[in-house]
């Protein structure tokens, strides 16, 4: 009873000359990763007492301050609890040439929750592995470490701190209440770690008995794991073949895509125009307070060719909303920030709290759309871009969110008449440039790109919705009508459940 399932690494106190040799390596090392712009993620989980705070200090010390990050366990805010479990890790995960430490993790959301209903959540398992693999595909180095300690061993370490009065603020009743149950929340992480234990990020068990044996032991782990990243890296440079295009124009395969297949019936007259205007607006401001007192995300995403009225829908979607219920995200070039994280750290920091709506124009399909066809990432990025989309859009739907996509289309010749309407106009003439016309010239790749991106990304609870743009009011109402029925849905859902 108590036994970690996985093998405990066997720590060894190193001799003054070798910790100092080792302490040099690190610190040249963080250089290196800096230099090489290799993002690092260190986890650091275990029993109370077991010494993660004297370890981390240890570690800190060779470390140059400014590329290394610590964050700590905190109390999860009334922000937090409203929005998805790992936002905050997202968030906080390390730009390129950083080193970010976790003191204590989401793997304690899941002990947590197993602690209570007695399973191991499955589903956020799942996330958890899925959010790991992506930092992973990014280029991220991930280390996560549990240090483990014996039942008697923690007993004596929280008694010797109580009986001190400048560290017995250290001790809770939490602790003592670990201490208690060490047995039953052994098991629970026992069925943790063979479901997290991965290949791209291990475990590491430490044997914390020995604080400082446990302490050295991390050192030399870290820095073995960072000089065979850094030579990776480097090999990779030498050998990394140039990016090209891996999206191309195909005239005819562009003749049978649905985008290129236009009806001339949908068009609603001026009149028709607003009085459904009116009605679906005020159907909006109604749902936005029910979506608010049902504590309902809501997430609209708006792609399509450009001059298809993605900005005239979202204009018209939030001209009677509440401001302070929606917030809109203008998704152009990333900065050089944006850059330096995995390519979904800025979308997820865009996504809404409970009962909140943010609406994106343009999103995180640019990574499936404009750049493979500008030659902007590999044919391996460009493959598991679709997966991570999918288990992106499956965690925002798994925590409730009502996620709508829509693809605004519009017909060449169309296009080609806003465009000149634009130019000619003094008071449009801003939305109008070269890029444009040079995006146009290159239709046909975007309709071969969005019809892969469709066939791999229109799933059950995420599908997408292709709106007709010829005719700008008839697009407009649309949008909307397909808006109200989601939200509808998702609420009589909720009420069903209460029943």
């Amino acid at each position: 009873m108590g036994k970690i399932s996985l093998s405990v690494m066997e720590c060894l106190t190193l001799e003054k000359a070798e910790k100092k040799q080792l302490v040099e390596k690190l610190a040249m090392l963080q250089r290196q990763i800096r230099y090489k712009k290799i993002p690092v993620m260190i986890l650091i989980d275990g029993w109370g007492a077991a010494g993660k705070g004297t370890i981390i200090n240890q570690l800190m010390i060779p470390l140059d301050p400014r590329w290394f990050i610590v964050y700590n366990e905190a109390r999860v805010t009334h922000e937090l609890r409203h929005r998805p479990m790992l936002y905050r890790f997202w968030c906080d995960s390390p730009a390129d040439g950083e080193m970010v430490l976790f003191n204590n993790t989401y793997y304690k959301e899941i002990y947590k929750r197993a602690r209570k209903d007695g399973m191991v959540p499955e589903e956020l398992i799942k996330e958890i592995n899925e959010f790991e693999q992506s930092l992973i595909d990014s280029g991220t180095v991930i280390l996560k470490f549990f240090l483990q300690i014996s039942r008697e061993e923690q007993q004596r370490r929280l008694e010797t701190l109580e009986d001190n009065p400048i560290t017995r603020w250290r001790v809770s009743e939490e602790d003592w209440k670990e201490n208690r149950n060490y047995n039953r929340i052994a098991s629970h992480w026992n069925k943790i770690f063979p479901k997290t234990d991965t290949k791209a990020a291990p475990w590491t068990i430490l044997d914390s008995n020995d604080v400082n044996a446990a302490s050295d032991t991390l050192l030399l782990k870290l820095t073995t794991v960072l000089e065979t990243v850094i030579r990776k890296k480097e090999e990779a440079e030498r050998t990394a073949a140039p990016l090209v295009p891996l999206v191309t124009a195909d005239a005819e395969a562009a003749k049978k895509s649905p985008l290129d297949q236009f009806s001339k019936k949908n068009i609603l007259s001026k009149t028709d125009y607003r009085n459904r205007l009116r009605v679906c607006q005020k159907q909006l401001r109604d749902l936005e307070f029910l979506v608010f007192r049902e504590r309902i995300p809501v997430v609209i995403a708006f792609e399509g060719f450009d001059a298809a009225g993605k900005g005239g829908a979202i204009k018209r979607v939030c001209e009677n909303l509440d401001p302070r219920g929606y917030r809109v995200y203008p998704s152009s070039a990333p900065t050089d920030e944006e850059k330096a994280h995995d390519w979904l750290w800025r979308y997820w920091r865009g996504i809404p709290k409970r009962g909140h709506f943010s609406i994106f124009d343009r999103t995180w399909y640019g990574r499936v759309l404009v750049e493979p066809i500008e030659g902007l990432l590999s044919k391996e990025d460009y493959t598991e871009a679709f997966g991570q989309i999918n288990e992106f859009e499956n965690q925002l739907v798994q925590f409730g969110t009502v996620l709508v996509k829509f693809w605004m289309n519009v017909s060449p010749e169309e296009q080609a008449r806003r465009f000149q309407e634009r130019e000619a106009d003094p008071l449009k003439h801003w939305k109008i440039t070269d890029e444009d016309w040079r995006n146009r010239e290159k239709r046909d790749a975007y309709v071969v790109a969005a019809d892969r991106m469709f066939k791999e990304t229109s799933t059950k609870d995420a599908p997408w919705t292709i709106i007709d743009g010829d005719d700008k009011y008839y697009a407009r109402i649309t949008v909307m009508e397909a808006i109200i029925k989601a939200i509808t849905a998702s609420l009589s859902k909720k009420s069903q459940k209460l029943l």
